[in-house]
């Protein structure tokens, strides 16, 4: 119980930051989610409706997409900007974040 508190106080912690913004997505997010679904079921790439979430975020933001993992990779050919970091030595860690121009 107590690492489920430890976590969560991190989160929140991190989320407090100066430095971040929380984007949730808009009635405009529905239009970069489904056109990267259509994308992707075109090109036969499986994503969670969660990865096309946070993909379409970053699209529409103009975003960088930080991923340690490579559920993306598919897209960077696309519109998305992706920029992929394996941390311990190729050993692959399924978080994902986002990185954002500043914001004014």
């Amino acid at each position: 119980m107590s690492f489920c508190l430890d976590v969560w106080q991190h989160r929140d912690r991190f989320a407090s930051s100066k430095k971040v913004h929380i984007l949730l997505p808009d009635n405009a997010t529905t239009s970069y989610f489904v056109d990267i679904a259509v994308f992707a079921c075109k090109k036969g790439i499986q994503l969670s409706s969660h990865d096309i979430w946070i993909a379409a975020l970053a699209e529409q933001w103009n975003a960088t997409l930080v991923t340690f993992d490579n559920d993306f990779g598919h897209l960077a050919h696309k519109d998305l900007r992706l920029r992929s970091s394996l941390l311990d030595l190729g050993k692959q860690i399924t978080q994902s974040c986002l990185h954002l121009p500043e914001l004014s």
